[in-house]
């Protein structure tokens, strides 16, 4: 390996922590510019982004002040590993308790691709005929999904409830609550701090753990688990066929599910694989030692692609539907200038107007290049940077935006009032809870950018750089909806803990020094 080489490899890793702050501060720099434009979209809060963004600073100040936590003289989170984990667990547990007042009060029938999934799984479960079987010959990703409904709502009949559905959204709160486990537990072997550890407990139980998306049984509620238990396993001291094993494992049912959770799956492969080329010249333990690694990650995606292929020729009528919508039609709807990302019934129309996927992949990769090469370079700037605004413009990931409510139970409880106050659009307090969120993202966003530019030589950091550089890219090219953010916020919570520890080591560092000078 010649110098150059060397040093480019060096110092790449830094390159990527360096990109993905400068993404992050570009991204905050749109939230307060496009906030007071015509195209704007503040889901709900009572202030602007602007007139936000200064609380947020506040925030972010009073953590990094909080270095007596942060910076003991006993950094470790506890002296004896075993306590932790069993507290975190034993809170985990009585906040799932917390989720099951939330799915019982704020739980409703959504309509779109939610209704379809609902109804197909329902009908599964009683051995009915399928009504809607066409559904999944146009949309055959969520096939796989509909399938693994229908055991709770199989249960659910076998048991006599007189609303089995009731367990959907049970077992998506049971997934959304083991991803704020997960993320902690991340935190706390990057971090070994118990002020770390706690921040992330208070996040993750923000934005993860009491999130209304534990109402609606979808994509994001059962797909946020696996790139952070996949992240977990990572971390973990297994030995790499073991691990490489399971991590396929994981990722390969989160993809099933939404295949966005591959984005994390992906970068991980680059990563390690950079990783290993630095450390060239190979010899022939090494490469041995490689194969055997892909070996296992192969062995544990094919479980994956038997159930997804099972599943569409179940739903759909065959493993690859020709009339399905593949990433083609995503792509080129990810391209319109007039929905900037959004849904397209021209588009839609469009794109099923082929009688083959060959010729339709063909025609919306045709128009997306058209529709690309049309815009000048300024047209282009402000096109992809208003879709960066719009996918992270929302504290709550545009929950109230993200699902129809097709029919809402009539519950008269004070519990079931009050909390439909705080999360549906209607409520009197939900302009509130829209402000505290918005408020508390935007120093989110914020502490990722100074993660990455403080905490640029930490080897971590680089891989999660390129997570959210991914995130981000799919958002830019493909349909943007902030609810794809929820997949990955475990990822933001972990970057911006990551942050909050950098500024306080920073502060410490300073009033050492002016201690000392003094």
């Amino acid at each position: 390996m010649n110098k150059h080489t060397s040093s480019f490899l060096e110092r790449f890793p830094s390159f990527l922590s360096i990109l993905a702050g400068v993404l992050f501060s570009l991204i905050l720099l749109l939230l307060i510019l496009f906030d007071s434009s015509p195209m704007s979209n503040r889901f709900g809060a009572l202030a602007p982004n602007a007139a936000l963004f200064p609380f947020a600073v506040i925030l972010i100040v009073l953590g990094s002040l909080w270095k007596r936590v942060f910076y003991r003289n006993n950094q470790l989170l506890f002296k004896n590993t075993r306590r932790p984990i069993f507290l975190l667990c034993s809170a985990h547990v009585i906040l799932f308790l917390v989720q099951w007042m939330l799915v019982r009060s704020l739980w409703f029938y959504a309509g779109w691709d939610p209704f379809c999934v609902r109804i197909t799984a329902m009908e599964l479960a009683q051995g009915h005929p399928l009504s809607i079987g066409g559904y999944f010959t146009v949309c055959p990703n969520n096939a796989p999904l509909t399938l693994l409904l229908t055991v709770p709502y199989w249960i659910g009949l076998k048991l006599g409830m007189v609303e089995p559905y009731i367990l959907l959204p049970m077992c998506g709160a049971l997934c959304i609550n083991l991803a704020s486990l997960f993320t902690v537990l991340c935190v706390s072997r990057l971090t070994r701090n118990r002020g770390a550890t706690g921040l992330a407990f208070a996040l993750s139980t923000c934005f993860i753990l009491l999130s209304p998306f534990v109402a609606v049984p979808y994509t994001d509620a059962f797909s946020i688990l696996f790139p952070v238990l996949s992240l977990f396993l990572w971390l973990s001291n297994l030995n790499s066929p073991v691990k490489w094993f399971l991590i396929a494992i994981s990722t390969a049912i989160g993809t099933a599910i939404k295949a966005s959770a591959a984005i994390f799956f992906l970068a991980l492969l680059l990563f390690s694989g950079f990783r290993r080329l630095s450390t060239l010249p190979w010899n022939r333990k090494t490469i041995s030692r490689l194969g055997l690694v892909l070996a296992t990650i192969a062995i544990g995606w094919i479980p994956n692609l038997i159930f997804q292929r099972s599943a569409c020729t179940l739903l759909a009528g065959s493993p690859v539907p020709e009339a399905q919508l593949s990433m083609s039609h995503y792509l080129m709807i990810g391209l319109n200038q007039e929905s900037f990302g959004g849904h397209s019934q021209d588009d839609l129309e469009y794109s099923l107007s082929f009688p083959t996927l060959a010729e339709r992949e063909q025609a919306n990769y045709q128009r997306a290049y058209e529709r690309l090469t049309s815009m000048s370079l300024p047209e282009a700037a402000e096109f992809f940077s208003f879709k960066l605004y719009k996918a992270y413009n929302s504290g709550t990931f545009a929950w109230n935006g993200s699902f129809l409510q097709m029919e809402v139970p009539n519950r008269t409880d004070k519990l079931s009032l009050f909390l439909r106050s705080i999360y549906y659009s209607r409520g009197k307090h939900n302009a509130a809870f829209n402000t505290v969120y918005q408020t508390v993202w935007l120093a989110v966003l914020a502490l990722c950018a100074s993660a990455f530019f403080l905490g640029r030589r930490q080897p971590h950091l680089s891989l999660f750089a390129l997570v959210l550089l991914g995130v981000s890219a799919y958002q830019i090219l493909f349909e943007c909806w902030p609810r794809y953010l929820f997949l990955y916020a475990p990822f933001y919570v972990i970057v911006a803990v990551l942050g909050m520890k950098e500024w306080s080591g920073r502060l410490q560092t300073v009033s050492r020094g002016s201690m000392s000078s003094s």
